[in-house]
């Protein structure tokens, strides 16, 4: 079901999800350290829309900064996670995020 079109509505955790959406909302960028490596890493949260609802979009390191609020984006083969209970979207291992029109 990975690469079939789904609606934000549908999604549940810890699934591989194709969605397209507008970004509505950027936040700023932040900086977190990962506890387990030490690595450093930049984080952006948007928040992602379609016709059944919304979803938060998290961008992580050089994805950042690479969309505005009003881009139309196409997240193929994403990861759906949970944070501090609510559902996120990530372009994961083996995803992509393409930008089909600004």
């Amino acid at each position: 079901m990975d690469n079939q079109m789904q609606k934000i509505i549908d999604l549940a955790v810890r699934q591989a999800a194709t969605v397209q959406g507008d970004i509505t909302e950027v936040r700023q960028p932040k900086e977190i350290t990962d506890k387990a490596t030490g690595a450093k890493h930049t984080v952006q949260e948007c928040v992602l829309e379609d016709s059944s609802g919304s979803i938060i979009l998290n961008l992580w390191d050089g994805d950042c900064n690479a969309y505005a609020v009003g881009d139309r984006v196409k997240v193929t083969k994403g990861w759906v996670s949970e944070f501090r209970e609510t559902l996120r979207l990530a372009r994961g291992k083996y995803g992509t995020i393409e930008k089909i029109y600004a």
